[in-house]
């Protein structure tokens, strides 16, 4: 079973005994997994008894050691976005107990399309690894950005492996701690998340504890998928695949929470803002005016291997946007934010009447990347009669036209062509 924990854009994904073995358990934040592969190994005989969480960020896994130790691992998310473990033994016997302790772990700091194994892209990579009291694993990427990880720790460290011995008195307690502290540089990023601080109120109380708690248990879930970007508060759309911002899933979430939380419309106003389309790009799907389906900040996409630095293939992100601000405006009366966002109002609007003159009074779309391009925007979304996808919505890895395994640059360029091929099979059939 998955434990998940979650702060600010960082998120972990370990078992219950606090292991990632999974292929998708790791250590992410920014769209990279930093960390996975992690194993603790002890010289003896370990059960694990118990394992706990505390809100999104903390979770704990409690083990008996033959009888005599008692080993609470404890594993957090801090302010600053580092993971942190720290396993604290506690000798309840009356003998002294001698411990070897080996904590192993990987580095990858890979894309999370990688991880998904989305898209058919890898990178090979060159890790820089600097041991040490304060060890670091070190990458520049093929989008020019440097990614970066810290080991703090007092236990001995190797390359992907962390060692102690510990020697316990009668009833005595002794703690190893590692913290991973990432670190990705942020000049060449037009939005990116903060380290900072953030505590939601419950703005909300009943006579009924049931129904308290229930509301408790909502702020918790919220908190987890709360970024602090450099524009404000931004929800995520979901964690591990989505854990970014998504124009629908942002807006809709901002617009429910405008009569407890309006600093999240704020955040995700501004936000979508500064990404909004400037001009025609056939790869990514931009246009003037357009609000983007998602935005990443992974390598593969701000290197140009994949389209998602912004992706913009959706229809209705941009028709969310302008009610989210009126909304927005009706629920706070703050004019102000309006009038700071006019200019990107006015070019949502008129990339609305500007498709729905194409339209005929509708908003329609070609198959792009995504088949579907509204709220059911799986390939299997929007199926026939039969239940069966519709020959037009196929996906890439299904027509006969298409290459296999094709570059993203590979996809666009033959992207029409393979539109209009499938378009006559339509016909035909």
């Amino acid at each position: 079973m998955a434990v998940i924990l979650s702060y600010n854009g960082a998120f972990v994904v370990t078992r219950q005994d606090g292991d990632m073995k999974d292929d998708y358990d790791g250590f992410y934040v920014f769209d990279t997994r930093f960390l996975k592969g992690v194993r603790l190994k002890l010289d003896k005989s370990a059960i694990l008894i118990g394992s706990s969480q505390d809100g999104s960020r903390r979770a704990y896994s409690h083990f008996s050691i033959e009888d005599k130790v008692v080993l609470l691992r404890k594993r957090e998310i801090g302010d600053n976005g580092a993971y942190r473990e720290e396993l604290q033994f506690y000798n309840t016997s009356q003998e002294k107990v001698s411990l070897r302790v080996e904590y192993s772990f990987k580095v990858p700091i890979e894309d999370i399309f990688e991880v998904r194994k989305f898209g058919g892209q890898r990178i090979r990579r060159r890790i820089k690894t600097s041991l040490g009291e304060e060890s670091e694993y070190s990458y520049a990427g093929k989008d020019k950005i440097e990614r970066n990880l810290k080991i703090k720790t007092n236990m001995k460290i190797q390359k992907g492996l962390a060692l102690a011995e510990l020697t316990l008195d009668p009833l005595e307690k002794g703690t190893l701690y590692l913290e991973f502290v990432p670190q990705v540089s942020k000049e060449r990023l037009e939005v990116f998340l903060t380290a900072t601080t953030f505590l939601l109120p419950n703005v909300v109380s009943t006579n009924l504890t049931w129904l308290d708690r229930v509301f408790e248990r909502a702020i918790e879930d919220l908190t987890a998928l709360t970024a602090h970007t450099n524009y404000g508060l931004v929800p995520f759309a979901g964690i591990p695949y989505y854990a970014c911002p998504f124009g629908r899933d942002s807006i809709i979430t901002s617009w429910f929470l405008l009569p407890y939380y309006p600093q999240y419309a704020e955040g995700t106003l501004r936000f979508f803002a500064k990404i909004q389309g400037k001009k025609f790009d056939p790869v990514s799907e931009e246009e003037p005016g357009k609000i983007p389906h998602e935005f990443r900040f992974g390598e593969l996409s701000h290197s140009g291997k994949m389209p998602f630095a912004p992706y913009y293939g959706t229809v209705d992100a941009t028709p969310l946007y302008v009610i989210l601000a009126a909304e927005y405006l009706r629920w706070t009366g703050n004019r102000e934010l309006i009038e700071e966002l006019k200019p990107n109002l006015t070019a949502a609007v008129e990339w609305i009447l500007r498709r729905l003159k194409e339209g005929g009074g509708y908003i329609r779309y070609r198959r792009g990347l995504l088949a579907n391009q509204g709220w059911k925007d799986s390939t299997e979304g929007i199926p026939t009669e039969k239940g069966t996808p519709r020959n037009h919505l196929l996906p890439w890895w299904k027509c006969k036209d298409m290459p296999t395994k094709p570059s993203w640059m590979r996809l666009h360029s033959v992207l029409p062509r393979w539109m209009q091929r499938c378009s006559k099979k339509k016909r035909k059939s």
